[in-house]
């Protein structure tokens, strides 16, 4: 008989059920783990297999998507409330055999209140759980293995029989701090593991954390099995109208020759006005920027991550005038340029050097490599320049944009960023209040971070139909931040608006929506490869991380392939994305994807990502300070600026680790309980196992805070069911004592 016995809805979990199955099997055996698909023989009677099945059970896995307790059957009544539901039966005769039911909660779903349950599984809703989403999938399910070994008796793994996912993990695997004669103390993380986009993208925790749906940050190790490398994928075709303007260009040429040998030329002159026209009108650019700094999301993240940063799509403002604002964006297919129509003479040239919006359309050219022009960010930089000196205000946003990330030879400078961005933005451009309301989110460049001057900014923006200021403005309904109530469906609204415009970010959130299946949506792998897919095509850090963690995962249909995801995160993390550099020095730490083990890669990206105020990456950083890797010279205090830079900004990790460092008075901090006890709670409240078991062992002790050995308790169970050792431990010391 199996000892683990897998309960799930085919119509919502059944992906999740089977990758489950199949990890569980490979770790603890064949036999040991029963499921649906695979446990049942045809033919056989359903009811008494499952019958045999719970009388062998000591553990069962209860997963719960986001349609488990509402699916309905077609008289409209809900499944769960029908007496003859495999899934009731299943888990009500488990908790009936005080069999012990762990919920499984699916890509962040909340638990069931009791008063959605029928009465034979309220009991299911107080019991702890374990989160798991496709960001943290590798690690999470290393924890519950640990949990289950030891549950099941099993012998732990060596170390050269280590399961996957569980090598020292920063944030997730932790291991005990040498410790006095009979004395409790917390625990510390180890080596730096890749972070998952997490995000610092859309839900993040307390402001400024990773995206998990958002941040995600409580992003996690992806610690996985090399694979082969997937094979080549096919790109989502074009929509239509991407289509028929990439013809009509290609014609165009062969056009304008004969126009011209029947009018002598005229003709050619009167399209090249009215290009030049519908330039001045439309926009000729389409631009891509990025949220820094926030998960993981992913990751870590989550944070992604997060998570979470990324280009934009098409601004249409104009050069500026007493009387003009800025024009809504259009769709980045109808990009048209004179100069893509005819070599221009060279009055017409110097012409377009006192014309900013043709500086602008050229600084996008180059930016792009478009209308053949080599891609240059140094070029750019200069067309920008030329073109934001003389007052247009979308220039102003993008040479802002170029200094927040430091491209084409320019300095890193979030300080200057700012200055144009204002510039921009005074001016009424949608773009530079979009990326000014992005400084003031994250509180960048001497800012003072405001919520709610980032809310007005990105409302301002999206009101003006900017697919930038419509995506930013869904990650705070996400995050429900700047006062707003917490809304996936006016999320998802905005998400898809950006998206549709062609909006980079817009298109990488809309693809997170669909595969965690939010706002309404059907969760949908393929559908979430499509949209990261096509924020990746246009040269997208967001999106092509996001890719990179699909290959990763092996999901959408893709092969597992770690060389491919290098291959992504490389890009994304040479565009400047937080996310891609904190999971390419994390693969660079494993030494995966084909990449020689290098510690020293792996600060380098670290601290690229760190640099931008991403999470995750600090805690790393800080990690490696403490651990002096990676060419770092040993610094506690260096090590402590770190954690508290992600801690200030809510990342749960980050706040365990200040913890303990104000716990053992280290890096040039006071030793102080009180203190410890103030970070480890806030990573506790987070769902953090590390900063969970952490607390746990001050409650035990009475540390900090008066002794309560109930509490202690109840942190441990939390902690442990997320397979920390260390708190599995001090649940063997209270039920001895």
């Amino acid at each position: 008989m199996s000892e683990v016995f897998i309960s799930y809805r085919r119509q919502g979990a059944l992906k999740d059920a089977r990758a489950l199955f199949e990890r569980l099997s490979r770790e603890l055996g064949n036999d040991s783990v029963f499921i649906d698909l695979e446990g049942i023989e045809m033919g056989s009677d359903w009811v008494e297999v499952l019958e045999r099945q719970l009388d062998g059970c000591r553990v069962m896995l209860a997963l719960i998507d986001s349609t488990w307790a509402t699916m309905t059957d077609r008289q409209g009544r809900r499944r769960i409330e029908r007496e003859d539901d495999f899934v009731r039966l299943e888990i009500s005769a488990a908790l009936r055999r005080k069999i012990p039911v762990i919920p499984v909660l699916i890509d962040e779903v909340e638990m069931p209140d009791k008063s959605e349950l029928p009465d034979d599984l309220r009991a299911l809703a107080t019991r702890q759980g374990l989160s798991l989403d496709f960001r943290r999938f590798d690690a999470e399910v290393a924890r519950l293995t640990l949990f289950l070994r030891k549950s099941l008796n099993r012998d732990l793994p060596g170390p050269d029989k280590a399961p996957a996912g569980a090598s020292g993990d920063p944030a997730l695997h932790p291991v005990s701090t040498p410790a006095r004669t009979g004395d409790v103390q917390p625990q510390r993380t180890t080596t730096p593991q890749p972070k998952q986009p997490v995000v610092l993208r859309m839900d993040e925790a307390p402001a400024g954390q990773g995206r998990v749906p958002g941040a995600h940050v409580e992003s996690a190790s992806s610690d996985r099995a090399p694979s082969a490398p997937a094979g080549k994928q096919s790109r989502p075709d074009k929509d239509d109208v991407e289509a028929a303007v990439q013809s009509a260009t290609q014609s165009r040429p062969a056009f304008l020759a004969s126009a011209n040998a029947l009018l002598g030329g005229r003709l050619v002159l009167v399209v090249v006005v009215l290009l030049l026209v519908g330039t001045v009108l439309f926009g000729a650019s389409y631009w891509r920027t990025r949220e820094h700094g926030s998960a993981p999301s992913p990751v870590a993240e989550k944070g992604v991550p997060i998570g979470p940063a990324a280009p934009v799509a098409q601004d249409g403002s104009v050069a500026p005038t007493a009387a003009t604002k800025d024009e809504k964006p259009t769709n980045p297919a109808a990009e048209v340029t004179a100069q893509a129509v005819t070599p221009q003479p060279a009055a017409a040239k110097e012409g377009m050097a006192s014309d900013p919006s043709a500086q602008l359309a050229k600084g996008d050219d180059y930016f792009f490599g478009k209308h053949g022009l080599a891609k240059s960010d140094t070029e750019a930089v200069k067309s920008y320049r030329m073109a934001a000196e003389q007052g247009q205000a979308t220039a102003q946003a993008k040479l802002g944009y170029m200094y927040e990330l430091g491209r084409g030879g320019l300095e890193r400078s979030d300080t200057e960023a700012v200055k144009w961005y204002r510039k921009s933005a005074a001016q009424g451009s949608a773009r530079g209040q979009a990326y000014l309301g992005n400084m003031y989110k994250l509180g960048r460049g001497g800012l003072e971070t405001s919520d709610t001057e980032a809310l007005k900014l990105f409302r301002n923006s999206a009101d003006q139909g900017d697919a930038r200021g419509q995506a930013y403005l869904g990650a705070m309904y996400v995050q429900g931040r700047g006062g707003l109530e917490r809304s996936d469906t006016e999320a998802l609204r905005l998400f898809r608006k950006s998206a549709d415009q062609g909006d980079a970010f817009g298109q990488a959130d809309l693809g997170l929506m669909y595969m965690q299946g939010r706002g309404g949506l059907e969760r949908s792998d393929t559908e979430a490869l499509k949209w990261f897919r096509r924020a990746a095509d246009q040269g997208e850090g967001r999106g092509q991380a996001d890719l990179g963690l699909m290959y990763l995962l092996g999901r959408g249909g893709l092969e597992n392939s770690d060389t491919d995801a290098v291959k992504w995160f490389r890009k994304a993390a040479d565009q400047g994305d937080p996310v891609g550099q904190t999971n390419l020095g994390a693969m660079y730490g494993q030494g995966r994807g084909g990449l020689e083990k290098s510690d020293t890669e792996a600060a380098k990206w670290y601290r690229k990502a760190a640099d931008q105020g991403y999470g995750p990456a600090q805690v790393g950083l800080g990690i490696m300070y403490v651990q002096g890797r990676g060419g770092l010279e040993k610094s506690e205090t260096e090590a402590v600026k770190w954690f508290r830079k992600a801690a200030d900004q809510g990342d749960a990790k980050g706040q365990a680790e200040l913890g303990l460092m104000y716990l053992q008075g280290r890096g040039g901090l006071v030793k102080s309980d009180t203190e410890a006890v103030k970070w480890f709670r806030k990573s506790a409240n987070q769902g953090n196992s590390l900063g969970q078991a952490n607390l746990g062992a001050m409650y035990e002790r009475g540390a900090g805070v008066e002794k309560d050995r109930t509490e202690a308790r109840r942190l441990y169970n939390l902690a442990a069911a997320q397979g920390d050792n260390f708190a599995a431990q001090g649940l063997k010391r209270l039920a001895s004592n």
